[in-house]
């Protein structure tokens, strides 16, 4: 199975060490899982990670997923992806495609059931967002949500999330106030889930300031002005806990349930508190577990695999009828498990590419073929056994010549001895140059007629620069082709050979025939 439309995918396998299942459930794959891979990931997906996509190992059909943004790395922190079951202390497989550079964006944030938001744009998004306590005032500041109470004891500035949420849950947010520790008594940098409410309170005199979870004894740490905390906020079977920068800062009680996730700035109805101004900025919302699914193997990069398929080439028109000689190809060969077959068809009449004749005929590699026409294709099918390796085909020669004369036939009739009927002489210019050595091939055949005893019919090459050189056919000539070759050296000279073909039957009827003349330098 393969997502269509996709160049590459790797095999990533999630683990769950819980001792009991999780389903719907969204897993954080980092970009580190990758390694040195992702630069190469990302050279092949398109520029703006539209075309990542996640899928079942057992399927091609999409699940949901979502980029988390990050500035310090290339275009992503990672990816939440919602896998619909994990099951209990064991490893389940999803592949992650990319490559498709025609692909719309795949990257849903609600549909992964994560909830994000940077405030990046210039006012509070109302399909995210909704004010639900209005006694302050609030604003988009530097890309965050700047919040602030009145003067009015008990005034309250609150925004609160447009979905619903369930516990468990785990809420993250960066957060900042921009008042002093100087001053009165200040409830900073709140967040409420199901009336659990974290935050840090600060106390000039008669209490401690820190980190609180519903107002219990907070825990002495000061804020600095101005300076952004990472909180991280986990509501789990009745018990809240806030990390502050990693580190466990408060723990409380609160009730199970559901309710939206709400941001404040709050002056507290009694005397001596101050007005506070927060920064909330980078919150994300997601479901919880308290040991969270890792990443225990990434694969190698995988194309798609086909188990078999077969290339044909165009078909060849050489002009002219000629003989095929040859077929060789590379590599050798092939990687264990993959195989490649060659297969040529060559005909004297005009065919189409998928034409269902002439034949195919299977070749080897090198094989000599010695078979006349004019139109020649040939065709590649590759096979293999393994997903990881490939049949291959670099380039592949097939060798013809092209005939440069007619056949010719001669026809014997009492009462000539010797030489042709009517003093014909049946000579050819063979044109060569000096210092290369010079090959002539051709075939040669006789008919019954001619008769066994009969002096068999030559070749004969003679001229300037060579020594006479002549061969003779055989009784193997008799009504069959039989395949002749001068080697008549290395011309000495540039010259004009006669190259004659010559019979000796005088029996009435008799034909000697030659064709396919080639001459090779």
């Amino acid at each position: 199975m393969w997502l269509a439309g996709w160049k590459y995918r790797r095999k990533i396998t999630i683990n769950n060490s819980l001792a009991y299942g999780l389903s719907d459930y969204q897993v954080w794959i980092p970009t580190s899982a990758f390694g040195a891979n992702w630069t190469a990931i990302r050279s092949s997906a398109q520029p703006t990670m539209a075309d990542f996509r996640f899928t079942p190992s057992t399927a091609t059909t999409t699940i949901p997923y979502w980029i988390d943004p990050d500035t310090t790395t290339a275009n992503c922190r990672g990816f939440w992806v919602k896998i619909s079951t994990l099951p209990a202390t064991s490893g389940t497989t999803v592949y992650m495609y990319y490559g498709n550079p025609s692909a719309a964006t795949g990257s849903n944030m609600l549909n992964t059931g994560i909830f994000f938001d940077d405030f990046s744009q210039s006012s509070i998004d109302a399909n995210k967002w909704a004010r639900t306590d209005s006694g302050g005032s609030y604003a988009i500041e530097s890309g965050k949500l700047s919040l602030t109470d009145s003067s009015t004891a008990g005034s309250t500035e609150k925004w609160s999330t447009i979905l619903s949420f369930s516990d468990p849950l785990i809420i993250e947010l960066d957060a900042s106030s921009e008042e002093s520790q100087s001053v009165n008594y200040r409830q900073n940098m709140m967040v409420e889930f199901i009336g659990g409410k974290a935050q840090h309170i600060k106390h000039l005199a008669g209490g401690t300031h820190g980190w609180s979870i519903n107002g219990n004894s907070a825990n002495g740490d000061a804020i600095a002005q101005s300076q952004s905390y990472r909180m991280k906020i986990i509501y789990s079977a009745g018990t809240c806990t806030l990390y502050v920068g990693g580190t466990q800062k408060s723990q409380n009680t609160y009730t199970s349930g559901s309710s939206s996730v709400s941001l404040f700035a709050v002056l507290p109805d009694a005397s001596g508190w101050d007005i506070s101004h927060n920064h909330y900025d980078n919150i994300l919302i997601r479901r919880y577990a308290a040991t969270e699914p890792t990443i225990s193997s990434v694969s190698s990069e995988e194309c798609p695999f086909f188990s078999t398929g077969t290339y044909r080439s165009a078909v060849i028109d050489t002009a002219s009828k000629v003989v095929v000689s040859s077929v060789s190809w590379n590599p050798a060969a092939q990687p264990s498990g993959a195989n490649l077959a060659v297969g040529v068809r060559v005909s004297s009449y005009p065919f189409s590419i998928n034409s269902s004749t002439p034949s195919w005929l299977t070749v080897s590699n090198g094989q000599t073929l010695n078979w006349h026409g004019r139109y020649i294709q040939y065709q590649s099918t590759f096979t293999t056994t393994n997903s990881t390796t490939t049949p291959r085909l670099e380039d592949i020669g097939i060798t013809y010549r092209v005939k440069p004369w007619q056949e010719k036939s001669i026809t014997r009739t009492s009462p000539n001895a010797f030489g042709f009927g009517g003093g014909e002489i049946w000579d050819w210019d063979v044109p060569v140059k000096s210092g290369s050595a010079l090959t002539i091939t051709a075939y040669i055949r006789y008919n019954t007629e001619y008769g066994g005893s009969a002096t068999k019919p030559k070749l004969t090459l003679s001229g300037k620069g060579i020594s006479p050189t002549s061969v003779s056919a055989t009784v193997a000539a008799e009504n069959a082709w039989e395949f002749l070759t001068i080697n008549a050296g290395t011309p000495s000279q540039n010259a004009t050979l006669t190259l004659r073909a010559e019979g000796f039957s005088t029996n009435p009827a008799a034909k000697f025939y030659v064709d396919d003349i080639s001459v090779s330098q």
